[in-house]
C-alpha cells in the first residue's frame, strides 16, 4: 500500500483512509473504486515478516491483556477472603513477619 494516494475513489483504503470512515465494497471485484486494482498483488517478503511480527506482538497483546484480567479477578476474591471471612486471617511475609 505503499505510495498509493490518499484521494477519494483510489480503491477502498485510499477512500476510507481520506474520509476518516468505514468503506464497504458490496462486491469487491466490481467496486468502481477498485479500477486498476484489479490484480492481487504479492506481498514482498519483509511485508510477510512485518505480518508475522504483527501478529505475533498482537498475540503477545491479547495474553498481556488476559493476565492482567487474570490477576484482577484473583486480587478480588484474595480481597473478599480478607473482608468477609467470619474469623481472623492475616498475611505474613516470606521471612514469618505479620503484613496484615
Amino acid at each position: 500500500m505503499q505510495n498509493i494516494p490518499v484521494a477519494e475513489g483510489i480503491g477502498t483504503c485510499g477512500t476510507a483512509a481520506l474520509t476518516k470512515c468505514m468503506v464497504i465494497a458490496e462486491d469487491i471485484q466490481k467496486d468502481p473504486r477498485r479500477d486498476g486494482y484489479r490484480a492481487p498483488a504479492i506481498p514482498t517478503s519483509e511485508a510477510r515478516r512485518n505480518l508475522i511480527q504483527s501478529a505475533a506482538l498482537v498475540a503477545l497483546a491479547i495474553l498481556r491483556h488476559r493476565d492482567t484480567e487474570d490477576l484482577l479477578i484473583l486480587s478480588e476474591r484474595h480481597q473478599a477472603l480478607f473482608d468477609n471471612h467470619p474469623y481472623g486471617v492475616f498475611t505474613f511475609g516470606l521471612d514469618g513477619h505479620f503484613l496484615r
